[in-house]
């Protein structure tokens, strides 16, 4: 069960959008997301993994606390998010369907130091001063 899944419970079909420590956050469309503990939902009988998709890093679900920034301070961040999953998992959160990995950025052809540095120097065209500690943080 990895972030993104689709699940059952109770009949009803779920995305899994968070796992914060025992607790499962599940999100279906129009209604608040559900949080129960990963022991309880993997012991109830109706519980089944429906679909997978691909892991993203994206928060799905409503965030209070993000809500609650200013909305630039939203706009950078969602702005540095695309810029971090692409260094993560190849493809930025924000891609076209279908999308591939640039050569620079593909997991399986460079290692995340390499991916790393490429991203560093994308962002010093752009402008943006960065060191490889904010980067990693």
């Amino acid at each position: 069960m990895t972030l993104g899944d689709d699940v059952e419970l109770r009949g009803v079909i779920y995305r899994l959008t968070a796992l914060d420590g025992e607790v499962a956050m599940l999100a279906v469309a129009g209604e608040a997301p559900v949080a129960i503990k990963v022991g309880s939902l993997l012991a109830d009988k109706t519980f089944r993994i429906v679909g997978t998709q691909p892991t993203r890093r994206r928060i799905a679900g409503p965030s209070p606390l993000f809500e609650s920034l200013p909305s630039d301070v939203q706009a950078r961040a969602r702005w540095m998010e695309s810029h971090m999953t692409e260094v993560l998992e190849g493809i930025p959160c924000n891609a076209d369907p279908g999308q591939t990995a640039r050569r620079t950025f593909d997991v399986e052809l460079t290692s995340l130091r390499q991916r790393e540095q490429a991203k560093l120097a994308e962002l010093h065209e752009l402008g943006e001063t960065m060191s490889i500690g904010s980067l990693q943080r």
